[in-house]
């Protein structure tokens, strides 16, 4: 086993490389969370799973002119406590959401494990 160094929204691997990822706390942090979650799904083979520890606007919520204000001040900081997983979600809508729950604050950080079908599926 070695530690390779690269970016999470360009992976260096080939597609359907590992059986799971693990994502914690990193979707908030890259500069384009889609494009991270989406190479987490290329490398991931047919039911692999995804495990997802994050913080996200709740899908549900308004984004409030004091909290788009306040996660601008933050996205200087290094990350981003608006994104929506639901609109990262979107990009492989072939996903099986397994588990999708609230693990802290009132859903704003969420545990979220995802599941690739086979390919006869």
């Amino acid at each position: 086993m070695k530690l390779m160094e690269m970016d999470a929204q360009t992976l260096q691997f080939p597609d359907s490389s590992f059986n799971a990822v693990l994502l914690n706390l990193i979707l908030s942090v890259v500069p384009d969370g889609k494009k991270c979650l989406q190479e987490a799904w290329r490398v991931l083979r047919p039911s692999g799973r995804i495990a997802i520890f994050d913080k996200f606007l709740p899908d549900h919520s308004r984004l409030t002119f004091s909290r788009g204000l306040l996660g601008g001040l933050i996205r200087q900081l290094g990350t981003d406590p608006n994104r929506r997983f639901g609109e990262m979600a979107k990009i492989i809508p072939e996903a099986i959401i397994v588990i999708d729950e609230s693990a802290m604050l009132h859903g704003q950080y969420r545990a979220i494990l995802l599941k690739k079908p086979n390919i006869s599926s």
